[in-house]
């Protein structure tokens, strides 16, 4: 959903800040500027990225041991209490410290896009959004103006039928992309798996569309 970029700054950000953290802890532990810590491993960037990713999932519901319906925020507190008493009662205060951190950055920064360089490669939401804006211009119609003849009231059925059919196609045009509107919107407040079986098939449909029209 973030694009390779701001992912990668991310998930580079979340390292180095963990590293620090555990180096933070072991100088308060050892009362020494050059105490002796081992910074290797993803444990704590890996939850500290899932942090983020249930923060802005608060309310997907995951199934853990595929049985029992968990809500994401409530996992999100497990992570973190986890980190806590894995690392221990001092050094898991600052090993916390960047989950919790990176829960509260991703509920006000999270959903934000972060400023783009000129011509770098389009994420496939702006690429998406693009599609959806090119196919609703097509589906402006051209109306007369008070100065332009009218069309004679004795319009043969065939071509009236022609007319009856290209305005049923404009109005489930219009349907649809309310609809894959609707979906989207629902996907980046609740995450994908809030999605029913109907809406899925909605959206894979309609992406296929738009594919197919690019």
């Amino acid at each position: 959903a973030w694009g390779g970029q701001k992912y990668a700054r991310v998930f580079v950000s979340i390292v180095l800040l963990s590293a620090g953290a555990q180096w933070l802890g072991a100088a308060y532990m050892t009362q020494s500027q050059n105490p002796s810590v081992v910074l290797a491993g993803l444990h704590y960037p890996e939850a500290a990225l899932f942090v983020i990713w249930a923060a802005l999932n608060a309310e997907a519901t995951i199934l853990a041991f595929f049985v029992i319906p968990v809500k994401a925020k409530y996992l999100a507190a497990f992570a973190i209490a986890m980190t806590y008493f894995n690392a221990g009662p001092v050094a898991g205060a600052f090993a916390i410290l960047v989950p919790v951190g990176a829960w509260f950055w991703a509920k006000k920064y999270g959903s934000s896009s972060l400023t783009r360089r000129p011509g770098s490669q389009k994420s496939m939401k702006d690429r998406l959004q693009q599609r959806q804006r090119e196919s609703r211009k097509s589906s402006f119609t051209l109306l007369r103006g008070k100065g332009e003849k009218k069309v004679s009231d004795t319009v043969e059925p065939a071509a009236e039928l022609r007319s009856l059919n290209r305005q049923k196609e404009l109005e489930e045009k219009s349907a649809n992309a309310a609809e894959l509107d609707r979906i989207l919107d629902k996907i980046r407040f609740e995450g994908m798996s809030s999605l029913s079986d109907q809406e899925k098939a909605t959206l894979d449909s309609q992406s296929r569309k738009l594919k197919d029209q690019s």
